[in-house]
C-alpha cells in the first residue's frame, strides 16, 4: 500500500479516496488493464475492431463519461497501438505518458 510503513494502511486509503484518478499522467500501456477491468464488452469490441471507424463506432456507443474513453474516442487512430503496448511481456512498449 502506498505510504507505508510511515502511514497506516487507513490512512493511506483516505488521501487516495480523496484524489482518485483519471487518465492525467497514465501511461498508454494502463490503457489495456484498465479496459479490460472496467469495461470488459467494450475491450474485446476494441480488440476485434478493423478500422479506425470501428473503433469510433465502438467508442461512441459507450453512454459513459469515463475520461479515459473520452481520451481514446479523440484519439481513435492510435486505440489499438495501445492496447498491443499493454500486452504483459510486450517488448515494444509506447512510452508515452498521458496519451500524448
Amino acid at each position: 500500500m502506498a505510504g507505508l510503513p510511515e502511514i497506516g494502511w487507513k490512512r493511506s486509503f483516505d488521501i487516495c479516496t480523496a484524489h482518485p484518478f483519471g487518465n492525467a499522467g497514465m501511461q498508454t500501456r494502463a490503457y489495456r488493464d484498465y479496459l479490460r477491468r472496467k469495461f470488459p464488452q467494450r475491450f474485446r469490441a476494441l480488440l476485434n475492431a478493423d478500422s479506425t471507424e470501428q473503433i469510433i463506432e465502438i467508442l461512441k456507443s459507450s453512454r459513459s463519461k469515463d475520461s479515459v474513453l473520452q481520451h481514446l474516442l479523440r484519439n481513435p487512430e492510435r486505440v489499438k497501438n495501445w492496447l498491443e503496448a499493454g500486452k504483459p511481456g510486450n517488448k515494444n512498449l509506447i512510452l508515452e505518458v498521458g496519451g500524448n
